[in-house]
């Protein structure tokens, strides 16, 4: 992905070590219940906002 310069998404992230694994290959998006549990849509943009949640950079959202 990286050499076709595409995006990559790690999904089912639940530990920390998990987190650790997909950032040392490369990886700087991903989801999972290591963030957060589903939730209701009126929560999601308050949650999004948390400074402890994201931060941006000018391509995507990284992992905090």
């Amino acid at each position: 992905a990286a050499w076709s310069d595409l995006d990559v998404v790690a999904e089912g992230i639940e530990t920390t070590a998990q987190l650790e694994l997909v950032q040392s290959l490369g990886c700087h998006l991903g989801q999972g219940y290591y963030f957060a549990k589903p939730m209701a849509p009126d929560r999601v943009e308050a949650y999004l906002r948390r400074d402890d949640v994201i931060r941006t950079d000018e391509r995507a959202v990284l992992f905090n």
